[in-house]
């Protein structure tokens, strides 16, 4: 079956064994539940097409180490979903719009390797253990090309979120210049476009007041959209 496009690997985590010398040069979708070893590097070698890749995907790939992938390889990839260690070894130096780390932590350090994608990445889903206003101020720093953002937090809070958290978190979303839709442990920020304002939009952790959303200076969006990895 050399001439698949679409492969999706529904076997034992442990026997990534079965790619050995097998070539796919039209290969655009690949999915996997190996983590990123010897085996699965050397496959990836031989996907030139390859568009989008899911590898080391689970919580029980963590604490193993990510083989390096030869920079001819995979050089078109455009979506990864994964562990944030496979994520940091596939996505520096390749055109990756779209990130879905499924297991590990989106850390500072993490962050900053995810920034080398050469196209820059639009849309991330991710866990952090970091604060989460410090993590986005970092992400509007290094990664100005997102749209969409999904962050799920297990940062440990001193105490309860208050006002000046949600102003710290709207103000750290102002800074991205196209940032659409926010999501933080399943709380939508709803945000506003305002017109002939150096602000370009008003983010709020609830839908916007009624009277707000009644001015003819505010343009009306969809906060809810669900616009993360359709594939």
């Amino acid at each position: 079956m050399t001439e698949l496009t679409s492969l999706r690997l529904f076997v034992d985590p442990t026997a990534s064994w079965v790619l050995q010398d097998i070539s796919l040069s039209r290969l655009v979708h690949f999915a996997c539940p190996f983590n990123l070893d010897p085996h699965v590097s050397n496959f990836l070698k031989n996907t030139p097409a390859l568009l989008e890749l899911e590898v080391d995907s689970t919580p029980c790939g963590l604490g193993r180490s990510a083989s390096a992938l030869a920079p001819s390889s995979v050089t078109q990839l455009q979506h990864f979903v994964g562990s944030s260690l496979a994520a940091e070894v596939t996505i520096p130096s390749r055109p990756v719009q779209s990130v879905q780390l499924t297991a590990g932590d989106l850390t500072e350090e993490v962050a900053t390797r995810l920034s080398e994608s050469t196209a820059g990445i639009a849309i991330l889903s991710a866990t952090t253990s970091s604060a989460p206003a410090t993590l986005l101020q970092l992400l509007s720093q290094r990664m100005q090309c997102l749209v969409h953002v999904q962050l799920l937090t297990t940062y440990s809070f001193p105490e309860a979120p208050d006002v000046t958290f949600y102003e710290r978190i709207a103000g750290a979303l102002n800074a991205f210049p196209d940032l659409q839709t926010f999501e933080l442990s399943g709380m939508h920020w709803g945000s506003k476009e305002l017109k002939d304002s150096d602000r370009h939009r008003v983010w709020q952790s609830q839908p916007l007041k009624s009277e707000l959303n009644s001015s003819p200076e505010y343009l009306e969006i969809d906060p809810y959209s669900d616009l993360f990895f359709a594939y």
